[in-house]
């Protein structure tokens, strides 16, 4: 069996602003409104060709093909959660989610 290495970028995608959101809000609401944004993550993850490796409360950890489609997914992730907050403090609420990236460039796989 030869193994190959890959190179591969790792973002993590973390939406801060989440406890305070919880405090305000309350459970049940905080949690579909973390969930939503969550959804529009992953609906970019997808369209940008990265895969959810795992997710953890309001974080989620994802694989790109390459640093560059990893960053343009964050952009996008940052744009999109900015644009949602918005329209959700003009709907129902004060308080302002915003998005923490994290990328881990050249990250090897040996598959």
């Amino acid at each position: 069996m030869t193994l190959t290495s890959k190179e591969r970028a790792i973002l993590f995608a973390d939406v801060s602003g989440s406890t305070a959101l919880y405090e305000l809000l309350g459970d049940k609401p905080a949690a579909k409104a973390i969930e939503a944004c969550l959804g529009e993550l992953r609906k970019i993850v997808a369209k940008r060709d990265g895969q959810v490796v795992k997710t953890i409360g309001d974080e989620i950890m994802v694989v790109f093909g390459n640093p560059e489609a990893a960053c343009n997914a964050a952009r996008e992730m940052q744009q999109r959660v900015i644009a949602a907050s918005d329209r959700g403090r003009e709907a129902r609420h004060s308080h302002r989610l915003s998005f923490r990236p994290r990328a881990r460039g050249q990250a090897r796989f040996l598959g």
